[in-house]
């Protein structure tokens, strides 16, 4: 290791000449204070004892101070108080290995000090400029021994003031036990693991004035050379501001919520009218090809009715559960053709959600593929039954809705693709307005498939 510059101090004098020698024997040049030393070790020769250390290390300061200190030397308090500003200080025995290890030890110190140093005065510049207030608390004293000069925006005390309050006093009482049983936990945890988790949360501290604001802090702690806590480290940051916003943004959305809801509950009386309205009106007409298009229509208006209905009792409204909402469609659908000889429908398959213009249109399409089964696939005698599936499409991101019965199936030679039925010219609109597909599948084992697929996100 090259030792650097630094300087060698004998207070009475008796020990320089010896000390040359020594260090001369070690391989270390030597050189007296003031003269040129560019690679030796400057030296101090016979200054008093209570200035040799000072005047020393005022003279040079890129590097270590090493005392060489006579028996006889430390009978005297001014050479002892003095010693306390050196790096190191020992009696050289007649071992150049000794002296170069003495040596050697210093310049550790003294490179170690200068770090330290170098970064406490990092840390307090970056402490005294920054916003947030930046602070430290002793373990042992339960005082703050450093708060940064932001303290006096937070709470309008300035550093010193701050620094002589107890933690009890600055902090609201409920804050004050909060963060106390927070921190008795963490130190619980660190004797048990060895690891300290930050805390951040919400606190409630008083001001100057003795008005009180909510402040963020986050904390950690500071270990001792033996891995003891001894100081917690911590910043603290106005948050009544960001609290207030967060109090009327909620405010907003509840009332928001609550429009909805209210607006959901006119749609569905609206939607309700409207279908008494079909069924008024189906009951006055005598063809029954019309009587059929007022139910067709009636049933399309409860599709989105039942869309509704969920939606007033979801936490949600803008993420619907598809097989929820299936089911009670699916349940709605079967009540009304209860009369009819009735069916059993059943909805399986993935849990999946979609915001409400999708689901709608999946209503829509489902329903008219149910009330097309009911009216044309029943067998004579028979219970129809008829099986909802949700499956993931072929795509990445997209649903695949398979209405299947196991009714008397299509006539033969029916054309899949130009069928003129209303029912499937609104599933194939359905699914052009989706950017999807619809499949119309005749199992071997007889009844009807439909598969509807669309791009779901």
């Amino acid at each position: 290791m090259q030792i650097p510059d630094f300087v060698l101090v004998d207070g009475q004098g008796s020990q320089i000449d010896r000390c040359i020698r020594l260090l001369e024997s070690a391989g270390i040049r030597t050189a007296m204070l003031g003269s040129e030393h560019p690679y030796g070790v400057p030296l101090v020769r016979g200054l008093a004892p209570g200035t040799l250390w000072t005047s020393a290390e005022t003279a040079v300061a890129r590097g270590p101070l090493i005392g060489v200190v006579d028996p006889e030397d430390l009978e005297h308090e001014t050479v002892v108080m003095a010693s306390g500003l050196a790096h190191s200080y020992c009696f050289f025995s007649d071992d150049p290995k000794t002296v170069r290890a003495t040596l050697v030890s210093a310049t550790r110190r003294w490179h170690t000090d200068r770090r330290l140093a170098e970064s406490e005065e990092k840390f307090r510049f970056l402490a005294e400029n920054a916003g947030d207030v930046i602070w430290t608390y002793n373990l042992r004293t339960h005082r703050f021994d450093f708060v940064s000069p932001s303290v006096k925006q937070l709470r309008g005390v300035d550093r010193l003031t701050a620094q002589s309050e107890s933690m009890d006093k600055v902090m609201v009482p409920d804050s004050y036990w909060k963060a106390k049983a927070q921190l008795d936990q963490a130190l619980v945890e660190f004797r048990h693991t060895g690891q300290f988790v930050p805390i951040t949360d919400l606190y409630e501290q008083y001001k100057s004035d003795g008005t009180v604001i909510t402040v963020e802090i986050t904390s950690t702690l500071i270990l001792d050379p033996e891995g003891q806590p001894v100081q917690i480290l911590g910043v603290s940051r106005d948050a009544t501001e960001r609290i207030a916003a967060e109090r009327a943004l909620k405010t907003a959305l509840a009332e928001r919520e609550t429009l909805l809801k209210e607006l959901g509950h006119r749609i569905k009386n609206t939607l309700a009218m409207t279908s008494g309205f079909l069924s008024l009106a189906k009951a006055r007409v005598k063809d029954e090809a019309d009587a059929e298009l007022f139910e067709d229509a009636q049933s399309r208006v409860q599709a989105m009715a039942t869309l509704y209905e969920h939606l007033l009792h979801s936490k949600d409204q803008s993420h619907i559960d598809v097989a929820s909402y299936l089911r009670e469609l699916c349940k709605s659908i079967a009540d009304a053709y209860a009369e009819q000889g009735g069916a059993l429908i059943q909805v399986e398959g993935i849990e999946v959600q979609s915001n409400s213009k999708l689901a709608v249109s999946i209503g829509l399409a489902v329903n008219e593929a149910l009330t097309n089964a009911l009216k044309y696939a029943r067998r004579p005698g028979c219970v129809l039954r008829i099986l909802v599936i949700l499956e993931p499409g072929k795509t990445p991101g997209s649903l695949c809705v398979i209405v299947r019965d196991d009714g008397i199936g299509l006539p033969s030679g029916f054309d899949t693709e130009n069928a003129g039925g209303l029912g499937f010219l609104i599933m194939r609109s359905l699914a052009q307005q989706l950017n999807g597909s619809l499949e119309l599948v005749l199992p071997p084992g007889g009844g009807t498939e439909i598969r509807f697929e669309f791009v779901l996100f």
